[in-house]
């Protein structure tokens, strides 16, 4: 077809689909600059593709191929987790409310899981998917920030309604805005910037909100909160922000590619990494709720 007449020079592997026909990968300097994210990634690339061939290459082997499936897979992972939240003998000491809540953090993660799957399969349509796609990607983000926040807030401030109702009506309100705002093409505008960066930036510091209140409600009194030898509460908290800090210091650095470009193009690169370390973080922090859970 026209696709394939304009690409098959500067394809590096040809894989065929039986729906969406063949399934060129490109070195880098053969893609659009806004798929050249990762100068030290050179070749796996996908330009062009249709969204026939974009689902077609979910099965095939390409730069994104692990990016997409990490989080495939830590959505369905999620997904399964809420549904043994409702098996009648399962997780007895948890109220119907705290089962509510649980399954609400739980689909914000599969939703930041799926939002980002959806981006690395799609991205290489055109420049105005990579843009849609990235947005929706962003809107995962917010869900993943609101879900955490808020079950933190709906524990701690257990025996506090005033508190716990006050803090999530806050948190819903200002990560409901970079949950949508991304959908609307003004989302993405240069002049929209300084406040899309405002509302990322607030959103994340009023994500430590609730746990800071807390703190000082109760005096920083050590007795305020469970041992971290008894409970996993404090302990799954600490891993989580581990593990995404650390996971976004790799993604930053672009390590290891940036130590030998083209040798990680297709496994082991730094996005791969991070996505990796987002799930593991995301697990973590549903172990912490657990903990929470029995303690309150």
């Amino acid at each position: 077809d026209a696709y394939w007449r304009r690409t098959h020079h500067h394809a590096t592997h040809h894989l065929f689909w039986w729906q969406g026909g063949y399934c060129p990968v490109l070195e880098i300097e053969h893609v659009p600059r806004h798929l050249q994210d990762n100068t030290h990634i050179l070749s796996g690339y996908r330009a062009y593709y249709s969204s026939k061939r974009s689902w077609a290459s979910l099965f095939h082997m390409h730069n994104e191929t692990f990016d997409i499936w990490t989080h495939v897979l830590s959505c369905l992972f999620a997904l399964g987790l809420a549904l043994t939240l409702w098996l009648p003998s399962a997780y007895t000491y948890l109220q119907f409310a705290d089962r509510l809540v649980l399954t609400g953090f739980l689909l914000c993660a599969s939703m930041t899981f799926i939002c980002s799957s959806l981006f690395h399969l799609h991205m290489c349509q055109s420049h105005n998917a990579h843009v849609f796609y990235g947005c929706l990607d962003f809107s995962g983000i917010s869900a993943l920030i609101l879900g955490t926040s808020a079950t933190i807030s709906y524990f701690i401030f257990y025996d506090m309604p005033v508190a716990r109702n006050s803090w999530t009506v806050v948190l819903a309100c200002v990560n409901t805005t970079g949950i949508f705002g991304p959908l609307f093409p003004i989302w993405s505008a240069p002049h929209f910037r300084k406040l899309r960066t405002w509302s990322y930036i607030i959103s994340g510091c009023l994500s430590s909100g609730p746990f800071l209140h807390y703190l000082i409600l109760s005096g920083f009194h050590h007795a305020a909160l469970p041992s971290p030898t008894q409970n996993f509460f404090m302990p799954g908290l600490i891993l989580m922000v581990l593990f995404y800090l650390f996971g976004a210091f790799i993604y930053m650095a672009q390590f290891p590619e940036r130590m030998k470009p083209g040798a990680f193009d297709y496994l082991g690169h730094s996005h791969t990494i991070w996505h990796i370390f987002v799930s593991i973080a995301a697990y973590s922090h549903w172990h912490a709720l657990l903990g929470a859970a029995q303690w309150r």
